[in-house]
């Protein structure tokens, strides 16, 4: 038997998820939270990348969350902020809140900031996920979003996943755990994509 790891996690549930490249996402924890400084409004999807930014917030930070993960709202309880749940359709592996409620809520909103992640991407493809529900709920975000701000650790470059998310110039921010090939940082630059490793 061998790992498959071109199929970058697909199905596993979140607690098993959350584990994998812990620390990588905790350094892109710390580099998300600076870019969150003086926005007020924030998309968060139900990754757990973005709960790992999420809980690395300072106490002091004071804005509105709208999210569809369920699991956030356990982890940032005890914080100061304004926690809005998209509501609907419960998705035990994702830890997650899908379906047309879902949609519906994400589309009343316009916010600063959509902190989303990805299962991939490339430069050509753009960035891909694994779940469809998950992606379209991500793309309306996206759209309802000023600014895109992709967490991505160093496993998710160069790889392909089932379902195309976005391409890649709608992206305003990539964090990432380390530095990428020069490839990469020669892309940003020409995108104009602020690249943060």
């Amino acid at each position: 038997a061998i790992l498959n790891q071109g199929s970058q996690y697909k199905g596993v549930h979140f607690v098993q998820r959350r584990t994998v490249n812990l620390g990588e996402k905790r350094i892109i924890a710390q580099h998300a939270i600076e870019l969150l400084k003086g926005k007020n409004t924030i998309f968060a999807d139900s990754s757990t990348t973005v709960a790992e930014a999420l809980k690395a917030l300072p106490e002091d930070f004071d804005f509105t969350v709208v999210s569809n993960s369920t699991e956030i709202f356990l982890e940032l309880a005890q914080k100061n902020l304004n926690l809005i749940s998209t509501g609907g359709q419960f998705n035990r592996k994702y830890l997650a809140l899908q379906g047309s409620v879902a949609k519906e809520c994400i589309r009343k909103y316009n916010v600063d900031v959509a902190l989303i992640s990805c299962k991939a991407l490339d430069r050509v493809r753009g960035v891909q996920d694994s779940n469809e529900s998950e992606a379209e709920l991500k793309k309306i975000m996206i759209e309802h979003a000023q600014e895109v701000v992709l967490l991505a650790d160093h496993d998710k470059f160069d790889r392909s996943a089932f379902v195309r998310l976005m391409s890649m110039e709608q992206i305003h921010c990539l964090v990432t755990d380390r530095k990428p090939e020069d490839a990469w940082i020669q892309y940003c630059l020409e995108h104009e994509i602020k690249l943060i490793y």
